[in-house]
């Protein structure tokens, strides 16, 4: 398995290994979740020594996909806990975008420039028909 410290390296650790990488990882998320900054610290160097002690760097020249990133070494619990629950940046700007009333008004505009968005009968078949019935032709014909 192929576990990287983001900024850092990638490290292959073995399946036994992983499993420990996953439950301090787990243990990180949990003081994060508890507000628990200390633990936060704490279980977060731990996990990072760990990897760094236990698995193998990979070479800089073999390109691997990386089963886990960790988040970089330099990173703090201020980073972590204004992120909001599972997001980054682009997730907290997305959930800010789609929440304000300003979509709501933008669609609204949208919607009126297009009209109704009734659907226009597809080349080669008649739509529907206007609502009106057709006006009798007033032109008489030659007998």
């Amino acid at each position: 398995m192929i576990v990287r410290i983001a900024t850092e390296d990638q490290y292959e650790v073995s399946q036994t290994d992983y499993e420990r990488v996953n439950d301090l990882d787990n243990a990180v998320v949990a003081a994060v979740e508890a507000g628990d900054e200390e633990r936060f610290h704490t279980v977060f160097d731990s996990l990072l020594d760990f990897v760094r002690s236990e698995g193998h760097p990979v070479a800089d020249d073999v390109l691997e996909e990386s089963d886990v990133i960790l988040p970089p070494p330099d990173l703090t619990f201020e980073d972590l806990t204004a992120l909001g629950e599972g997001g980054d940046d682009i997730d907290r700007q997305l959930k800010e975008l789609t929440s304000s009333s300003a979509v709501d008004d933008e669609m609204a505009k949208l919607r009126a420039e297009i009209g109704s968005g009734a659907p226009e009968a597809p080349a080669g078949e008649l739509g529907t028909g206007s609502p009106e019935p057709a006006a009798e032709p007033t032109e008489e014909r030659p007998q």
